[in-house]
């Protein structure tokens, strides 16, 4: 079998030889025998990988049938060995075996491979680097297994080549002995490096998807060319590369080099005509719409490298996007996409607000389907939708899931459509994969479906009616109203419809909307698609672009839990209110940066605070200081722990033209500064505002803040920096706040709450408020 065959006989790639140019070492008749002798070839895989493995050798032609995980075994000539190795796209790499037998002890290993005609398969120059895998066998030891075999293999060698010396500078035949419940299997690998190893992915990411797994879960979605792909977590590329390889029809392995490429039994013919054949083979009439998106500007540019190695980068467009800002006006598309996963980058908890996120985010693609996959645990239940299939496989050696969320039908959807199937093969490499639809059952016949996530029903359309009467009405009766009182950011609904719970703020022309966390009986695809209705419903309403529309939950807060960030865009814009302008943040965290609440409280400092020292305890972004520095403060000392909400206060300062070195700015935990402040005797203060959280636990300070328990403590502490006759506002949004009645050991107590919630608040309790005048 080591010698050199060349032959036209050879035509399942369409070759032809001339053998009058072929240098043949032997005449026709040993060639033509040669050739009739047939290989049993193993293509091996990854765990689980076998079925479309399978799938893609019998639209090669082949008959294979699986042999045992991850090998599946076919029979080729030598010929077979280049088509497979260049075609391939699921499997690892292509191997011949060369011997069955049994082996329970090393005695019978030694001699079966000894007494094997080795010089048939490997060269007197040959190299042959022995691996072994056992399982369920006698034999365990791995090093013992390769050394007996090594050593046969060379005895061999010397007899049959009737030498005394193998220098091993050839050509390289990896061997691998497998032993499985103490039967051998003996195999020489064709392919060398493993077929994954394109050659177009020279620079790694993070997490990076092997190119076989990737392919493997493209053949089992029911994505084909004609329809559009998207992987919204595209990393460097390897999964929308794959998918436009498969588009195109183009031969994953044009870019590489093969082991049994300068093997004497394969003539160069061989390898060089199959290789021309396939490139002949790329389809260059199809038109992809595939695209991957990662918010990691760097990887992006790893991944379009990627695809201009690969010879796609005219096929595939990458485009740096965050997951929540997914959209496609396209239809009947397909999601593919392997998220990041938390046992890889060790962060399960911070990932699960993202998979959290993915029903309201892939609602707004009601006739795609959906293909993920990942180790996240009860994906299932955080999405609050079971797959239409799963399938386990491994992402190296990490054990996932593929979850299959099968869509409408092409053609199907009408806001109920007809479910797909994913019970067919792909279609071969030279035309279009199948969208795997069920043939038995005709659209006519099938049940309607909602899309895979979201899909409304009559009742939330009359919810939105219902909501879009009440924001007008509410609108109509305060449009005189602001500008009246110098007012451009005001209250306009405020869960006035129970089961429409949303709290809707005008902020110059834009609209902030919160959702409170309610029992209902929509899943998380369902609710997210009710969102979106009541976020155009509002914008529809009142007349407001939809881009103006800034959309937030706010979720039941339990234990020490604290309302988490929202957003990372960071953009502020400027309102004004009461003549004076402010910077608020309508994206990033439930609170904007100006409590509405508090309009009529600030007016009222500003009123009292000329020629007096002002102190601002838990300031948040200033706007009490910035109040009382118009009213004429002498000075002011505004205090927070945090320095983004300082610079903010500073930036509002500014943006009045209000900075100056008597307003001081002290990040500082409230209570510590009081106490610091009364032990250094400094000059009190005429005016205070304190309006503390409920509660506080912030990781740069041990204490915890709890508004109740420590009210009273602080406001006694206070009471030693306050001048006597000066005035503190204490306000707290506790609902069951109780002050506590030894104040009044310090202040005179009047409760202001009635008279500080502004007109526009349909929450008379939104706050409680408090002033208190320092005894003498």
């Amino acid at each position: 079998m080591i010698r050199s065959l060349n032959c036209e006989n050879k035509n399942k790639c369409g070759l032809t030889i001339d053998h009058q140019k072929s240098g043949c070492r032997t005449d026709i008749d040993d060639i033509l025998g040669l050739l009739e002798v047939t290989l049993k070839l193993i293509a091996s895989c990854a765990f689980a990988l076998e079925t479309p493995l399978k799938w893609e050798l019998e639209q090669l032609g082949y008959q294979p049938h699986v042999i045992q995980p991850g090998q599946v075994q076919f029979e080729g000539d030598w010929l077979d060995i280049c088509r497979t190795n260049l075609w391939l796209r699921i499997a690892d790499r292509v191997q011949i075996q060369v011997a069955e037998f049994a082996a329970p002890d090393f005695d019978a290993l030694f001699d079966s491979i000894r007494e094997m005609d080795w010089s048939e398969w490997i060269p007197g120059d040959g190299r042959f680097p022995v691996h072994a895998r056992s399982r369920q066998s006698q034999l365990t030891s791995l090093p013992a297994i390769q050394r007996s075999t090594k050593r046969a293999i060379v005895e061999s060698l010397y007899r049959h080549h009737q030498t005394e010396t193998l220098p091993e500078t050839g050509p390289e035949y990896r061997v691998e002995t497998i032993l499985l419940n103490d039967q051998a299997r003996i195999l020489i690998d064709t392919t060398g490096p493993s077929l994954h190893k394109r050659g177009y992915r020279k620079w790694v990411g993070a997490a990076p998807i092997k190119e076989t797994l990737a392919a493997a879960l493209i053949r089992l979605s029911v994505w084909n060319p004609e329809r559009p792909l998207v992987d919204p977590f595209c990393g460097s590329g390897t999964l929308p590369i794959e998918a436009a390889l498969i588009g195109l029809n183009r031969a994953p392995g044009l870019e590489r080099e093969f082991a049994s490429g300068t093997w004497p039994q394969i003539d160069p013919k061989f390898w060089t005509e199959t290789v021309e054949q396939a490139r002949a083979e790329i389809r260059h009439d199809v038109e992809l719409q595939i695209q991957g998106t990662d918010q990691d500007p760097e990887v992006l540019q790893l991944a379009r490298r990627h695809a201009e190695r690969a010879g796609v980068s005219e096929q595939v467009h990458f485009q740096e996007k965050s997951f929540d800002q997914l959209r496609s006006k396209r239809e009947y598309g397909c999601i593919i996409t392997n998220p990041p996963y938390g046992e890889r980058l060790n962060e399960v908890r911070r990932l699960k607000p993202l998979y959290q996120s993915f029903p309201h985010v892939l609602q707004r693609l009601p006739s795609w389907s959906h293909f993920i996959i990942t180790n996240m645990p009860r994906f299932e239940a955080i999405l609050q939708k079971s797959a239409t299939r799963r399938r386990k496989l491994f992402n190296g050696r990490i054990e996932c899931t593929y979850y299959q969320y099968l869509g409408p039908k092409p053609g199907s959807f009408t806001g109920a459509a007809i479910a797909e199937s994913s019970d067919a093969k792909p279609a071969a490499p030279a035309t279009p994969a199948p969208t795997q639809e069920a043939e038995r059952t005709s659209p006519q016949a099938a049940p309607a479906v909602t899309p895979v996530f979201g899909g409304l029903v009559d009742r939330d359309q009359e919810q939105a009616e219902l909501f879009a009467t009440r924001l007008k009405k509410r609108a109509k009766h305060l449009r005189r109203w602001p500008t009246r009182r110098e007012i451009t950011c005001y209250r306009l609904y405020e869960r006035d419809i129970p089961e429409l719970p949303f709290v809707v703020d005008v902020y110059e022309d834009h609209l902030h909307m919160v959702e409170f966390e309610r029992p209902h009986e929509r899943d998380a695809g369902r609710h997210g698609a009710w969102l979106e209705l009541m976020k155009k419903t509002a914008a529809q309403a009142l007349d407001i672009p939809i881009q103006r529309v800034h959309f937030k939950t706010r979720l039941r807060q339990s234990g020490l839990s604290q309302h988490e960030k929202q957003g990372e865009r960071s953009q502020k814009i400027e309102v004004r209110e009461g003549g004076l302008t402010f910077l608020v943040n309508l994206d990033d965290y439930v609170d904007t940066g100006l409590f509405l609440d508090h309009r009529i409280t600030r007016q009222m400092v500003r009123q009292e605070a000329a020629g007096k020292r002002f102190l601002n305890l838990f300031a948040y972004t200033g706007a009490f200081t910035v109040y009382a520095a118009d009213g004429g403060a002498r000075q002011s000392c505004t205090v927070d722990w945090s320095n983004t909400y300082l610079d903010w206060a500073r930036q509002n300062l500014q943006l009045n033209q209000l900075a100056s070195d008597s307003h001081q700015f002290q990040r500082e935990n409230a209570v510590e500064f009081v106490t610091r402040w009364a032990g250094q005797g400094r000059e009190p203060f005429d005016l205070v505002v304190v309006d503390p959280p409920t509660f506080s636990n912030s990781k740069r300070t041990e204490n915890v803040w709890d508004v109740q328990r420590d009210h009273e403590t602080l406001l006694q502490q206070l009471s030693q920096i306050v001048a006597p006759g000066g005035t503190i506002y204490f306000s707290t949004n506790f609902r069951k706040f109780k002050l506590d009645p030894t104040v009044s050991n310090h202040y005179r107590v009047i409760e202001l709450s009635k008279q500080t919630v502004p007109e526009d608040f349909r929450n008379r309790r939104i706050h409680q408020c408090w002033k208190l005048i320092r005894k003498t």
